[in-house]
């Protein structure tokens, strides 16, 4: 089975906690129902939701300072489906993400 332009957009909830104040940005990408690109900006404190409609997802959201745990859950509905953490003080900076119709992957960098 192959989305399409015309297809109903799939509804995606990407929440962000971790460490309380923590600061972020990022990013989500995707299609929309009507097949066109879109973008928009994942930012704020946490915790923080953001709610997509779309296919073909790619999103990021990093810290934007090293102290702190930033975590990363996407729900597809209102079930949990993947959860990345980010917690190693200046090795890791955030968290990247794929969702597609077929699944979806999380990965902290």
């Amino acid at each position: 089975m192959l989305l399409s332009a015309g297809c109903e957009a799939s509804h995606t909830r990407i929440a962000v906690s971790g460490s309380p104040g923590l600061a972020f940005t990022g990013t989500c990408t995707g299609t929309d129902a009507t097949g066109k690109p879109f973008s928009q900006d994942l930012a704020g404190v946490v915790p923080k939701e953001f709610s997509i409609e779309g296919h073909h997802l790619d999103f990021n959201a990093q810290k934007n300072r090293d102290e702190g745990n930033l975590t990363v859950t996407v729900y597809k509905g209102n079930s949990p489906k993947a959860s990345a953490v980010n917690g190693i003080q200046g090795v890791q900076h955030g968290v990247r993400g794929k969702v597609r119709w077929w699944g979806l992957s999380l990965k902290s960098y």
